[in-house]
């Protein structure tokens, strides 16, 4: 059972490419197979477009969250780590410490992959200026939530540092750098969508930032307000937003997908082979029937009732149907469930119903099926 109901290149790319920081490019780029126009996209935006984004082929490979620990730059202060280095998640929604830059101290080109990232236009809401910059107090707010944004994995593709250029909306923006977001925007990270199948860190595993519904932040409440406020000024409010759909839509529908039975020799053999369609693999799993499909790091990539997960190394050479016999772990991959790469799975019953849950990379589903064990 070769099934996955998101198959265009466009559907991969939307659903990856806002996951730092609440928004939902699925609404924004071209319409895939799964998912209509945004009833809630703003009027004068133009037809959606996914200009820029790469061939499906070239897409990076995904590397895996990493957490990093070096010592602070000079002139800045101790990091908060007990041998005073500053420590933090490469990944989309990991944040360094607060008061510092997550570029200084984390590698963008690893959050990058995890997206994928490509250039797009941004918006222009103010373009006469903003008179509230005028304003000492919302200035001053305004420069504590560009903090907060700047040291989490969001900047890495909503600043002018990005390689190609920020996407849809960026920090560094002349004057209120608000004023790049677009409408669905400023109420997806204002809470008003729900944003909650992107994924977060603990707080207390991520320098003390949360990500509820919203961009990671130190005070989730206050960036909410931040960007409330934001969508009052605009002259919106929670009834213009009531009917939205949530974020990641995408993910959404891959996490509740159901699948069929194996069809075409795929499932497992009576030597433990690991057969499935699609050709070559990155991640393997075996799971309970019931368990949750798989999306993404961190939170949602290892779902409850997974009995044996395997991964190829972002270097390393995908495996091919044939190649993997369960609970022994081929040379060079790594075994990320059971956690011990010395630690057996459970053995499978004969008779019994399992799910095998395998993708070409992250989030690319190519054989999801139940099979028998024999």
């Amino acid at each position: 059972m070769f099934a996955r109901p998101c198959t265009a290149p466009v559907c991969l790319v939307s659903a990856l490419v806002f996951v730092a920081c609440g928004e939902d490019a699925s609404n924004e780029l071209s319409p895939s197979p799964t998912t209509d126009n945004n009833p809630n996209q703003d009027a004068d935006a133009g037809p959606p477009n996914n200009d820029g984004a790469p061939p499906f082929g070239e897409l990076p490979v995904f590397i895996q969250p990493t957490r990093l620990c070096v010592d602070p730059l000079p002139g800045q202060p101790e990091g908060q780590s007990p041998n005073g280095e500053v420590c933090t998640w490469q990944a989309i929604a990991g944040a360094t410490e607060e008061g510092r830059s997550f570029e200084d101290y984390a590698s963008c080109d690893v959050v990058r992959t995890q997206r994928p990232y490509f250039p797009m236009p941004s918006h222009d809401a103010y373009p006469d200026g903003d008179p509230r910059m005028e304003d000492p107090a919302y200035v001053a707010e305004l420069a504590w939530a560009e903090g907060q944004i700047r040291a989490t994995g969001c900047a890495c593709c909503h600043s002018d540092n990005a390689p190609l250029g920020p996407v849809r909306w960026t920090i560094d923006a002349p004057g209120n750098w608000l004023g790049t977001f677009s409408d669905r925007d400023v109420a997806a990270l204002s809470g008003l969508i729900d944003t909650s199948m992107f994924g977060r860190f603990a707080p207390a595993d991520n320098n003390g930032f949360h990500r509820v519904d919203s961009v990671p932040s130190t005070d989730p409440d206050r960036i909410r307000a931040f960007f409330a406020n934001e969508l009052a000024h605009r002259g919106l409010g929670p009834e213009d937003f009531a009917d939205a759909p949530p974020t990641g839509v995408p993910l959404l529908e891959q996490a509740a997908y159901e699948a069929g039975e194996c069809e075409d020799g795929e499932g497992i053999t009576p030597q433990g082979t690991l057969l499935w369609s699609g050709g070559p693999a990155r991640y393997l799993y075996v799971m309970t029937p019931q368990a949750q499909n798989p999306t993404i790091p961190p939170n949602f990539d290892l779902p409850e009732g997974t009995l044996w997960r395997i991964d190829v190394p972002s270097n390393g050479v995908p495996v091919l149907p044939g190649d993997v016999t369960y609970g022994q772990l081929p040379a060079g991959l790594i075994q990320k469930h059971p956690a011990s790469p010395s630690e057996p799975p459970v053995a499978l019953i004969s008779g019994q119903t399992y799910k095998l849950y395998v993708t070409r990379d992250v989030f690319q589903p190519i054989t999801r099926c139940l099979f028998r064990a024999p």
